[in-house]
């Protein structure tokens, strides 16, 4: 995710000096082989046309800022520009700018975003929930959630029995318990209420 970003950062930043120093520029690399920009490259980086003023330039480059830290859905970069006063019709020509030079991206930001939900053991409910707070839908993403198996149904048993096994909860109720963590770490019902009852089964038997 981070390597993703510092190149495409990099690649807006030659093609900014070199538009500055009146070279031709050059396309920055198309985001998952699309490209909704067939023209970019010198115009995709040259000062946006703003009959209000600056406010477009001006948020565009707030854009490149902010993803200079880390990546970040296009929901994030919309509420964030909007909080600090931009204008509605700036933060809309400068998202779809950087959407164009691959510097917004939402499926290569929920790939990564959701590698790091299944490192950190949430279960797919949970990473769903997580993914539409981002102002992303699980269902407009490519093979989900095929791509990804960890987060089949067999898969997310064992990984939730293995977190109770690893994390055993502690209570005078122990499979009720060990049922509400796994329900707070974003595993599905059925599956938390099997993983639960097998862990109980096993280590109170």
């Amino acid at each position: 995710m981070k390597a993703s970003r510092e190149n495409t950062l990099a690649a807006l930043r030659r093609q900014i000096q070199s538009l500055e120093s009146g070279g031709e520029g050059f396309s920055p690399a198309e985001p998952h082989g699309r490209n909704c920009c067939p023209d970019a490259g010198a115009e995709s980086l040259a000062p946006m046309k703003d009959p209000h003023g600056q406010g477009a330039q001006e948020a565009f480059l707030r854009i490149q800022s902010l993803f200079s830290h880390r990546d970040r859905s296009e929901l994030e970069v919309t509420q964030r520009l909007l909080k600090e006063d931009y204008r509605p019709e700036a933060v809309e020509q400068a998202i779809e700018r950087a959407k164009c030079c691959g510097l917004v991206d939402d499926i290569r930001f929920a790939d990564a975003f959701i590698r790091a939900r299944i490192h950190a053991g949430k279960g797919r409910c949970g990473i769903e929930r997580d993914l539409k707070s981002k102002g992303i839908d699980p269902a407009t993403l490519p093979d989900w959630p095929y791509r990804y198996p960890e987060v089949s149904q067999e898969s997310q048993l064992k990984r939730a029995q293995e977190l109770l096994a690893k994390q055993p909860p502690r209570s005078k109720n122990p499979l009720q318990s060990a049922y509400a963590k796994l329900i707070r770490k974003g595993y599905a019902p059925s599956v938390a209420k099997r993983a639960a009852t097998t862990w109980f089964n096993s280590d109170f038997d």
